[in-house]
């Protein structure tokens, strides 16, 4: 199967040599919403953009100078666009360990013992998608059942919603948490019956640990980046909304896109508070074509809509902002308590 990434043009006669002919295909698409799926076995193709689909013998005959490719009779269909996605979250997800979709507590630690172990010389194990919802316990895992896959080294899991954190003790040890270290506003630490936290942390409490782990060096990050890429490629996502981006992020995603290996179309969101917003207001200012006009760390004033890098790849033109938790991680604020945490609202 082929995922179609293409923009459609007007049908009409072109003799370039730059038209591509893909003919032998079983391709679909969507014409309007009422004359449903259109079918066709050739479809022409120039700069990235769909000139005409039809039969081979139709297209061969408007393009006679055109290249052309036989695609051995493979589905070709429209790409999928991610409505919401975290391009360098996917990319980290390959750099780091992954429990996601794992149905026990013990399946779970054994996974981070058998990553602790491939990977020794890693200051700071890191990895998402626990959920303790999947486990026959059905709550939230300790600290010290985290050390007993690792113990040596500092150990930090996301879990599956991004709105929780799971640290080890020498994590904890790291970040200074204490009994005595208060939830921050927006975010909570879990604590046993005597008010030890037990390594679990909600929302902007996870901010506690997460400041003490080292960022990721540029090459790490670029390496992040193309294997987001790589994935939502083999995926046939061709375009996705990127809720929540970064400054150094978007920074990045605008070097790939000039050197033209953004393979996926991102419409990025600006997320993050603060000095967060800030920076970005001195990135960009873009006039009505989308050509930057501001020098790169050069405040620039609001940032304008930023659109058409490298040919349409990348925009920004929105941003996201957090007004609540999630409901897995009991960080969703509700009008009744929590029926299986007492006093949580």
């Amino acid at each position: 199967m082929l995922p179609l990434a293409l923009s459609s043009c007007s049908p009409g006669t072109d003799t370039s040599p730059d038209t591509l002919v893909l003919h032998n295909v079983n391709g679909y698409t969507l014409l309007d919403h009422q004359a449903g799926l259109h079918r066709f076995e050739a479809i022409a193709i120039r700069d990235g953009r769909v000139l005409q689909t039809g039969s081979a013998g139709e297209l061969v005959d408007a393009y006679p100078d055109a290249r052309r490719q036989d695609g051995q009779g493979r589905t070709l269909l429209p790409g999928l666009i991610d409505a919401h996605a975290h391009v360098m979250g996917l990319g980290d997800a390959n750099l780091t360990v992954s429990v996601m979709g794992i149905r026990s507590l013990q399946a779970t630690l054994d996974e981070v013992a058998r990553y602790a172990q491939q990977y020794p010389d890693l200051a700071w194990i890191r990895g998402r998608g626990w959920n303790q919802v999947l486990w026959p316990e059905n709550r939230f895992p300790t600290a010290q059942e985290l050390d007993e896959a690792a113990a040596d080294r500092p150990v930090w899991l996301t879990r599956v919603d991004g709105h929780a954190g799971w640290a080890n003790s020498e994590a904890m040890r790291l970040a200074g948490v204490t009994r005595d270290t208060e939830d921050p506003e927006g975010g909570a630490i879990i604590r046993d019956e005597s008010g030890e936290p037990t390594g679990v942390f909600i929302d902007r409490a996870m901010d506690l640990v997460r400041a003490h782990i080292p960022p990721p060096d540029p090459a790490e990050r670029r390496l992040a980046l193309e294997a987001s890429l790589a994935e939502m490629r083999e995926m046939g996502i061709t375009g996705v909304h990127d809720a929540g981006v970064g400054v150094r992020d978007f920074e990045l995603m605008r070097e790939f896109a000039g050197e033209g290996a953004l393979t996926t179309r991102i419409y990025a969101m600006i997320g993050g508070t603060g000095a967060d917003f800030d920076i970005f207001t001195g990135i960009a200012g873009n006039d009505s074509d989308g050509n930057d006009t501001a020098g790169k760390g050069e405040y620039a004033g609001p940032v304008a809509p930023i659109s058409g890098y490298a040919g349409d790849r990348l925009f920004l033109q929105s941003v996201k902002i957090y007004s609540d938790g999630a409901l897995g991680s009991r960080g969703a604020a509700l009008l009744e308590e929590y029926s299986d945490d007492p006093g949580n609202l």
